[in-house]
């Protein structure tokens, strides 16, 4: 479950997974990075924000992050 926002409209939120996510140039959309933090700080080449808020807790938020870093080949910030 998420809900996507503007990358410059991204309410904050508690226990939740932003995933800050740019447009090529045909509209494909790609994953920049991906954070836990309470609050999301925008990415200047993002154009939206995927905020996930299934994880229950720090430990299920971490391994969600990771494999969501794996499939898109990214690293922690």
């Amino acid at each position: 479950m998420h809900t996507v926002y503007p990358s410059h409209a991204c309410p904050e939120m508690n226990n939740a997974i932003y995933l800050a996510v740019g447009k090529d140039r045909t509209g494909t959309r790609r994953p920049l990075a991906i954070d836990g933090k309470e609050a999301y700080f925008p990415d200047p080449c993002a154009d939206e924000v995927h905020v996930h808020l299934l994880a229950q807790c720090d430990r299920q938020a971490a391994r969600v992050m990771d494999d969501l870093r794996a499939e898109y080949g990214l690293t922690a910030n």
